[in-house]
Formats: C-alpha cells, sequence, structure tokens
C-alpha cells in the first residue's frame, strides 16, 4: 500500500466518533471525525477518502443524502452506512444507491472493523496487520 487509506467517520452522537476512532487508528488507517454532515461532505470535498462511515438519521442531512453526494463526487469511495433504527426499506434504498455494507445499531466495534477491511479489500488496498488480535466492543 503506497499511501494510509483515509476513512471519514460521521455521526451526531459524539460517543460513536470517539469508540471508531482508535479502533481503525489501530488497523492503520488515517481517521478523522465529524458529528456534522455538513462540515463532513465540505471536508470530502477538499481531501481524499477512500472509505466513510456515517449514520443515517442526522441533524441537517440524513446517511443517504451523504451517500449519494459521496458516490457523485468520488464514486470508488465507499460508504458504509449504520443506523440505530434498521428498516428493510430503507436497507434497500442504500443498497441501491452504492452503499458498501448497512449496519444496524448496536453493533460490535469487531464487526464494523471487518467491515471496513473488506471494503478497503474491494478498494485493492489494505492496512497494515494490527498487532493485536483481540475483539473489542
Amino acid at each position: 500500500m503506497s499511501e494510509t487509506l483515509r476513512v471519514m467517520v460521521v455521526d451526531d452522537e459524539p460517543i460513536v466518533g470517539r469508540r471508531l476512532r482508535p479502533v481503525l487508528e489501530k488497523l492503520g488507517f488515517e481517521v478523522e471525525v465529524f458529528e456534522d454532515p455538513v462540515l463532513a461532505l465540505a471536508r470530502f470535498a477538499e481531501g481524499r477518502f477512500e472509505i466513510v462511515v456515517s449514520d443515517i438519521r442526522m441533524r441537517g442531512m440524513d446517511g443517504i443524502a451523504l451517500l449519494e453526494r459521496v458516490r457523485a463526487h468520488a464514486p470508488r469511495a465507499k460508504v458504509i452506512l449504520i443506523t440505530g433504527h434498521p428498516s428493510p426499506e430503507v436497507a434497500a434504498e442504500a443498497m441501491a444507491k452504492g452503499a458498501f455494507e448497512y449496519i444496524a445499531k448496536p453493533f460490535k466495534t469487531d464487526a464494523l472493523r471487518r467491515v471496513v477491511e473488506r471494503a478497503a479489500l474491494s478498494l485493492g488496498e489494505m492496512p497494515p496487520p494490527s498487532s493485536s488480535g483481540s475483539s473489542e466492543e
């Protein structure tokens, strides 16, 4: 891998970013966390992010709209949507609009880690193996 993969985490609940950042950084990703989806999109337009992990229900913009804008700007980017309010209809819409994966909250960080690793592999990239084989919740 020539450059570190960059991951953007977007969730208006601060605990989500605080929980996911160390897990993803430990895998070798460069991580930026945003609580405001509008600010996240502005930053996305400035930088290179290969993977976006976003909540669906947020103030200011929902995750489906964020997905559409990310995919329009960077079609190769992988978007993983997470939600505390799962529904088959929203899952189908997310996948139809190009989401890489749709995950219901609460989830174990290890489950999200595996999805992010699969997204990296699908891009033809992979972070260095983590030094710890332990799972986190």
